[in-house]
């Protein structure tokens, strides 16, 4: 069993970067650098298609995508980790081959670099169904309701794109999704079945970074 994680990179203004990301977890061969390299193209393909980039502000790109390859460490003896966890990067990740792909949204309405939409993913599990989120930046001004939150189009294109985000994963043998917040191990019968964006605005502080 290995772990991996999906991350698409994104340009934001002012030289800062957001980077959502989703885990994975496969059995068997680890993914060699061109079927990394696949399911980044995959990613990238599935964003540049949805309604969601049409509603990117114009100053916001998709630069990348990157998925890359964890170190794991076996079962713990404590129960919190009773299938095991990631540990350090490996030095094997693939990036997609796109050149930059631009929000659809032109003029410069984006809100702030801070601002963005979390989408949460669920399992079927009952009582233990929450694994986290994905935190879309990059929403023009036009996407905010009166009110302050995100309209119920946007929200409804924010699912579509990390629902196809989710598909390219499953769909990428020998990788199957992880349901997991930090990397975690799962057991394999538990995939994320329920993926929910949220109106109301949320903020990625820890998540922009500046380009040096």
């Amino acid at each position: 069993m290995g772990i991996g994680k999906t991350t698409c990179v994104f340009a934001l203004p002012n030289g800062r970067r957001a980077t959502p990301g989703m885990w994975f977890q496969y059995a068997g061969t680890d993914p060699d650098l061109a079927q990394l390299q696949d399911l980044s193209h995959d990613i990238a393909a599935a964003f540049d298609a949805s309604a969601y980039q049409a509603d990117l502000d114009s100053t916001v790109t998709l630069d990348h995508v990157e998925s890359q390859l964890f170190e794991v460490v076996a079962v713990d003896e404590s129960p919190t980790y009773p299938y095991g966890r990631r540990n350090s990067p490996t030095s094997l990740a693939g990036m997609s081959d796109n050149t930059p792909i631009a929000g659809g949204q032109a003029g410069t309405n984006f809100p702030s670099p801070q601002i963005c939409m979390g989408v949460t993913l669920y399992t079927a599990r009952a009582g233990k169904s929450y694994r986290g989120r994905v935190y879309l930046p990059g929403l023009n001004r036009t996407s905010i309701s009166e009110s302050g939150d995100w309209t119920s189009g946007a929200v409804g294109e924010a699912d579509a794109f990390v629902t196809a985000w989710r598909d390219a994963i499953q769909s990428s043998a020998p990788v199957e999704l992880i349901p997991s917040v930090h990397g975690l191990a799962v057991p394999s019968d538990e995939p994320i079945v329920l993926i929910v964006g949220k109106t109301v605005t949320r903020t990625q502080r820890r998540r922009v970074r500046a380009v040096l």
